[in-house]
């Protein structure tokens, strides 16, 4: 994850999505030397909006990718800088001149129909107290403000020309307040369970899938609910807008109940910033269906 624009060789500036032995997804720090080396034999990809990383997770177990998320989570605020300025840094003191792709995941939260009952409060700017953001990007609600970042994802996209470029958002209203990510056409609509396959979920996983399936989504438990979403059997329909190859390899397994009402991921609720972040994590399943596609 590029941790600041200010770029130097004596300055750490750069976590990188990195993968241990455990298969566990984690962040390192390295120098703008050590980043220029690994561009010398690897691709890049610029993760935008991603405190999890999740949606570039395929291109970061690849030894052919390097994966730079750029995330306020994690140190980076897009609003404060510029694409154009992040592009000469890059390239002066990474060596890097082509971005081969662009994930953005951009902030749902006033985009996704669930919240639709809420639209209006939000675009009168009920409950945005935040100064800094006010001020900074002149936004009078929290739909301003999250319209600009997901303009923002573009606006990297045209400076930096990727080969191929994705803006994530769930069904909602992202394409009519942000038109632009249009450009290519409709989205890709997508649920987690149609590439689980992808997640190499073996026979036992299964055969528990199957006795979880029979529950109808009657009294699982939330062991029960977490492995439903491990092996990412479960649905939440999400749209991939953008220039890519959109040809995905599906390996379908049944979708499994989590409650009665059904999706696992309404058993875990909570308005903390780690829950919201662990509901949107893209499901390893989907992003290894698309970084086969577009390798």
């Amino acid at each position: 994850m590029i941790n600041t624009i200010h770029i130097d060789n004596t300055f750490p500036i750069c976590w990188v999505d990195k993968y241990d032995a455990n298969g566990n997804l984690y962040f390192e720090l390295l120098w703008a030397d050590e980043i220029r080396e690994l561009a010398k034999t690897r691709r890049v990809v610029l993760n935008l909006y991603s405190e999890t990383g999740s949606m570039a997770a395929a291109f970061s177990e690849s030894d052919e990718y390097v994966v730079l998320t750029l995330d306020l989570e994690h140190g980076y605020d897009m609003l404060r800088e510029n694409p154009l300025g992040f592009k000469e840094d890059l390239e002066e003191w990474c060596g890097i001149t082509q971005i081969d792709g662009i994930i953005g995941n951009a902030p749902c939260t006033d985009f996704a129909g669930s919240g639709a009952r809420w639209w209006a409060d939000k675009d009168a700017g009920k409950g945005f107290t935040d100064e800094y953001e006010k001020d900074h990007c002149y936004a009078k609600s929290t739909t301003d403000l999250h319209v600009t970042m997901a303009e923002l994802v573009l606006l990297y996209v045209d400076f930096l020309e990727p080969r191929f470029w994705i803006v994530e958002n769930p069904v909602g209203r992202i394409n009519s307040l942000v038109p632009a990510v249009e450009q290519y056409g409709k989205p890709l609509w997508v649920n987690p369970n149609e590439y689980a396959g992808w997640a190499n979920v073996d026979t036992e996983e299964l055969n528990e899938l199957d006795r979880i399936r029979a529950k109808d989504g009657v009294d699982v438990t939330t062991e029960e609910a977490r492995l439903i979403v491990i092996c990412n059997a479960y649905t939440k329909k999400t749209g991939l807008w953008g220039c890519f190859n959109r040809d995905l390899v599906k390996k379908e397994i049944e979708p499994v109940k989590g409650n009665t009402f059904g999706s696992p991921l309404m058993r875990f609720g909570g308005k903390s910033q780690k829950t919201k972040a662990s509901r949107s994590k893209t499901p390893l399943g989907l992003s290894r269906a698309i970084f086969e596609a577009n390798k």
